[in-house]
């Protein structure tokens, strides 16, 4: 019983995750391109802001994505050990770190789900079932 209730909370912090990492790459490879946002050559002529401010804004574009595919692959982690029944600890820590607003995956999917994962993993008929 306690495994159905952590199921469909996990399943759907991984799907949220792996929707953000998806996402993440795919700016990390339009970075890389020159076709990320505020491309260098979509900028006009009057445009005041020189290579290597372009070059630095996709630099700390990339940095960026770095880590939020670490913050989400920490989520996804912690999701799987819910669903697995396993370190109600790192559970819990992937649930808070969902809510955050801005660095989950799909800030308004993030949040919700985060939110049920903790109120499901706080239920004390739960709690028992983790190692």
């Amino acid at each position: 019983m306690a495994g159905d209730k952590v199921k469909v909370p996990a399943i759907s912090l991984m799907v949220v995750c792996g929707i953000g990492i998806f996402f993440s790459l795919l700016s990390i490879v339009l970075n890389i391109v020159g076709v990320g946002a505020g491309s260098y050559e979509m900028m006009n002529e009057y445009s005041s802001v020189n290579m290597s401010q372009y070059m630095a804004s996709g630099v700390s574009s990339i940095i960026s994505n770095v880590f939020l595919i670490i913050y989400q692959g920490i989520i996804a982690y912690g999701a799987l050990q819910m669903m697995n029944m396993r370190s109600h600890g790192l559970c819990m820590a992937a649930a808070i770190m969902a809510i955050i607003p801005c660095l989950t995956p799909c800030c308004i999917l993030g949040t919700p789900f985060g939110i049920w994962a903790l109120v499901v993993l706080m239920d004390d008929q739960v709690k028992p079932y983790f190692r």
